[in-house]
């Protein structure tokens, strides 16, 4: 048997695979996507076909179907030719899904990528559409793609002249022996997360 392999997957396209083999409702979607997975990772048919308990033909089926329509080759469904027009449904869907976490829907990603909007519009709503597609349908919708900054906190003015107050009188106390007063020093520990693009409502939308 000639023995193929899926090429090292893109990160989007991992991710969504992760997703699919992790959280799919179906069996059937689930063990097509570890297929693939386990080809891209260098496994031969015939090491797949006994792993997810398929036979090497059913293998060789999936990782071509995927080498020639991507996750839609994964599906039953029928794989349609032109792409449909967006419709109201799937824009509303897309508005509101952007305004969550895809953690909320099942995902274990926190930010939404073109791949997985691809990916959940196909298994929702049955469109098969490209990524330039997606991305223009997301613009449509009013968002646009952006890099976050930290923002730097400033003190509050009232807060910090209400302390010093307070700090005044507790040290004519303490000069007075009316009370113990102990400093100690302390220590803040933050997480910083590492900043990347996300999809952003635009402000002229």
């Amino acid at each position: 048997m000639n023995i193929k392999h899926i090429k090292p997957l893109p990160k989007e396209q991992e991710i969504t695979l992760n997703e699919m083999y992790q959280h799919h409702n179906n069996r059937r979607y689930r063990q097509r996507a570890h297929m693939i997975l386990l080809s891209a990772s260098g496994y031969s048919q015939k090491e797949i076909a006994q792993i997810v308990r398929a036979t090497p033909k059913t293998v060789a089926k999936f990782i071509k179907q995927y080498k020639k329509h991507g996750f839609l080759g994964l599906y039953d469904k029928h794989i349609p030719g032109r792409p449909p027009k967006i419709t109201d449904d799937v824009k509303r869907h897309i508005d509101e899904y952007l305004q969550t976490s895809p953690r909320e829907h099942g995902y274990n990603i926190s930010g939404w990528t073109i791949s997985l909007m691809k990916h959940d519009i196909w298994t929702r709503f049955g469109i098969s559409v490209c990524i330039e597609t997606i991305r223009q349908w997301f613009i449509k919708v009013g968002y646009s793609l952006i890099v976050p900054r930290y923002l730097l906190l400033e003190a509050n003015e009232k807060e910090v002249e209400e302390f010093e107050q307070k700090l005044i009188e507790l040290l004519e106390k303490a000069k007075k022996g009316e009370i113990v007063l102990v400093f100690m020093d302390e220590s803040t520990f933050k997480m910083v997360p590492t900043l990347t693009r996300m999809w952003a409502r635009s402000s002229i939308a």
